[in-house]
């Protein structure tokens, strides 16, 4: 009895250890059974979502809240593939409660519990990176255009001296 007792206070300690290390997570993290349920969401999730834990226990999309059929289908998309025993990793639109549209980098892993085949499913909101991605895109097309235009022919070098690009001018005045 007492090794039993123990074995169950080790398991007892170790769940909350794991869940403990959930709810810490800055980033959205949901739990989906085989029966495309989601069974657990973390504070990140609440937060940046905007869905209470209540809210979303024990549903899959079937009540979109408004979500399009679209959405809600490239998400258990992810969620299939995973119970299927794919790791998967995509960059999808995604909503808020509130309507507010945001990138998310979604991450689903699957793994077993109980025998049973689950998901976990890992959010990142990427849309400031991608705005700067965005912006950096712009720039460098922007720094493009202003080379390639000038009339000046122009030489571009590394820090070793080494040649790294010129412009159309110096190639049709055949100089370096």
């Amino acid at each position: 009895i007492t090794e039993r007792k123990r074995a169950e206070e080790a398991m007892r300690a170790s769940e909350e250890q794991y869940k403990a290390i959930f709810n810490a997570s800055a980033d959205p993290l949901l739990l989906w059974n085989s029966r495309l349920q989601r069974v657990d969401v973390n504070p990140a999730y609440e937060r940046v979502y905007g869905w209470t834990r209540e809210e979303v226990i024990g549903r899959g999309y079937e009540d979109r809240g408004g979500l399009s059929p679209e959405y809600a289908e490239r998400r258990m998309a992810l969620v299939r593939r995973s119970l299927a025993g794919e790791t998967c990793h995509v960059e999808l639109e995604s909503i808020r409660k509130n309507g507010e549209r945001f990138v998310a980098e979604i991450r689903t892993i699957p793994f077993r519990h109980r025998g049973e085949p689950h998901v976990l499913t890992v959010a990142r909101d990427i849309t400031e990176r991608k705005a700067a991605e965005q912006a950096l895109r712009a720039s460098e097309e922007q720094y493009r255009a202003i080379f390639d235009a000038t009339t000046d022919g122009l030489i571009l070098r590394d820090a070793q001296l080494r040649l790294v690009d010129v412009n159309p001018a110096l190639l049709e005045g055949g100089a370096e």
